[in-house]
C-alpha cells in the first residue's frame, strides 16, 4: 500500500506527501511536470518505494484525465 495527498501544484511541478500509513507522511514527492522520471523526494536523495508507487498512480491519472489527482492510493 502507498498513499499520497497533493500539497502543491504549479506549472513546473506537483508535490505529494507519501506514506505507507495515510496518517504518517514519510516525505514530500516532487514530480516535474515536463519530465516525471526526474522525480525526487524534497530534501533527500532517497527513492522510497512508497514515493515511487504514488508517482506511478499520479502520473497515470494525469495522463488519463489531464489533471493531477488530489489523493492517490496504490494497492498491489
Amino acid at each position: 500500500m502507498a498513499y499520497g495527498r497533493k500539497v502543491r501544484e504549479d506549472d513546473e511541478s506537483v508535490s505529494y506527501t507519501f506514506a505507507i500509513e495515510p496518517a504518517s507522511p514519510e516525505g514530500v514527492l516532487v514530480i516535474p511536470v515536463v519530465d516525471p522520471d526526474a522525480w525526487y523526494v524534497d530534501g533527500s536523495d532517497a527513492r522510497p518505494t512508497a514515493a515511487l508507487r504514488v508517482l506511478g498512480k499520479a502520473v497515470l491519472t494525469f495522463r488519463r484525465s489531464g489533471s493531477w489527482p488530489e489523493l492517490v492510493a496504490f494497492q498491489s
